[in-house]
């Protein structure tokens, strides 16, 4: 996913909600706490998100985590398990589902190609 600001062609609505999620990332996101922060019903933001992004919520923020993943794999020698936590998923098991289902490899794999 690009930078929020390079998105210059996206509604205010977006950059928003991509705001929003970029400070949250983190946490805990469900599209409800989302909608309350931006003035959105949950309905109407995911149908939002589909329209300007052409993709999900829920891949919206798995793309953002796991490019903050990414980083994180190249930069530190951070146990794979704790950078899990660190980009808001609760394990590493469910983390390394995820990486895979957008990278096409496990964050090890990742890590061992980025040195």
């Amino acid at each position: 996913m690009k930078s929020i600001n390079s998105l210059s062609f996206i509604s205010s609505q977006i950059k928003k909600i991509l705001s929003f999620i970029e400070a949250h990332y983190h946490e805990s996101i469900t599209v409800e706490r989302i909608a309350e922060e931006v003035y959105l019903s949950p309905s109407r933001l995911s149908h939002i998100i589909k329209d300007e992004l052409g993709i999900t919520l829920t891949e919206c923020i798995s793309k953002l985590r796991v490019d903050k993943a990414k980083n994180l794999l190249r930069e530190k020698e951070l146990p794979i398990s704790k950078i899990a936590i660190e980009v808001g998923y609760p394990d590493q098991s469910y983390f390394t589902k995820v990486f895979k289902k957008v990278e096409k490899c496990t964050p090890k794999t990742f890590r061992e190609k980025a040195f």
